[in-house]
């Protein structure tokens, strides 16, 4: 009895052993190619900068995927970028624009682009690379500084999927994704070792109107002009609250991109502090608030994010 015992506990402990791994293999790296998007895409961009005027400065907009064109008798994807929203431009200058014409073959896994004022096709995405090669194609670097290397390959979650990613830059967090592409702009040129000041990241992708990554996030709308976020939910969060010292006011990370403000009202509905930022976080302490209660008020342009109660001990 004892001798069966041990073999059902000591085979119960491999067969969990043998899931947890599976589990691990899942997660690292995925078999099913999830193909590139050829129609009803969004991808939300952010382009930042130093400016000798000013600490920051960035402008957003939209990639989009819009009609079909032929090139030498080949049919390609249209992308454009319609409208670009230059409310904390500063230095950065942009205009709505082509950004060429893509296709994919899904039996290669590979993704091929024809730049603007071009015919010539070259490789966009070769989603086949493994930890130390190199990328190479329309997303290299051709200055003679240091190549991109695949650093290191795993998968992350879009739309509840997982998707195979590449590491490529620690310095710049640039990874490519799957079904995605670069969270470096998309199309623009990858930054090897270069610090030049300027970067892209990719605040989020949808397809069909649905918000695909980062994973879980509520919405991600056109960049078009228009109102841009949902304000239909509390997206703050105050800790610790009580106060005695100080506390952090926290957003989301997908609002972090744009101009927001921080105001606090006393319970006479008096406005005591008006605080600005380009960013989801915001500090306060004792030295701006006394003690009593008060109303935490953040707004992203003109639109309330949400409120919060704040007791100040």
């Amino acid at each position: 009895m004892c001798f069966k015992h041990f073999n059902i506990g000591t085979m119960k402990n491999i067969l969990l052993g043998i899931a947890i791994l599976f589990s691990i293999s899942v997660k690292s790296q995925t078999s099913v190619y999830h193909p590139f998007p050829d129609s009803n895409a969004v991808w939300n961009i952010n382009e930042g900068a130093s400016c000798i005027w000013s600490p920051f400065a960035s402008i957003s907009y939209s990639i989009v995927i819009s009609g079909d064109t032929t090139i030498n008798s080949v049919v390609y994807h249209k992308l454009n970028i319609p409208y670009v929203d230059t409310t904390q431009a500063f230095c950065l200058i942009d205009t709505p624009r082509y950004l060429g014409s893509v296709r994919q073959d899904t039996s290669l896994r590979m993704v091929y682009i024809v730049p603007p004022f071009d015919s010539v096709e070259q490789i966009l995405y070769d989603f086949n690379l493994n930890v130390g090669d190199t990328v190479q194609g329309y997303l290299e670097r051709n200055n003679g500084t240091q190549k991109d290397v695949v650093i290191s390959k795993d998968s992350v979650l879009v739309g509840g999927q997982y998707c195979n990613r590449w590491f490529i830059l620690p310095g710049y967090s640039v990874y490519l994704i799957e079904g995605i592409g670069s969270t470096f702009g998309l199309t623009e040129a990858l930054p090897g070792n270069v610090i030049d000041g300027i970067g892209f990241d990719l605040m989020c992708f949808q397809q069909n109107g649905a918000p695909l990554y980062p994973y879980g996030i509520p919405f991600c709308n056109l960049i078009d002009g228009t109102d841009q976020l949902n304000f239909e939910q509390n997206y703050i969060s105050v800790f610790p609250n009580p106060m005695s010292n100080v506390c952090q006011v926290n957003l989301p990370d997908f609002f972090s991109p744009y101009q927001n403000s921080l105001q606090v009202f006393n319970i006479l509905g008096e406005m005591v502090l008006n605080k600005q930022t380009v960013g989801s976080r915001f500090s306060l302490d004792t030295r701006e608030l006394s003690t009593g209660i008060f109303i935490v008020v953040v707004k992203s342009g003109s639109k309330e994010i949400g409120r919060q109660k704040l007791v100040v001990e």
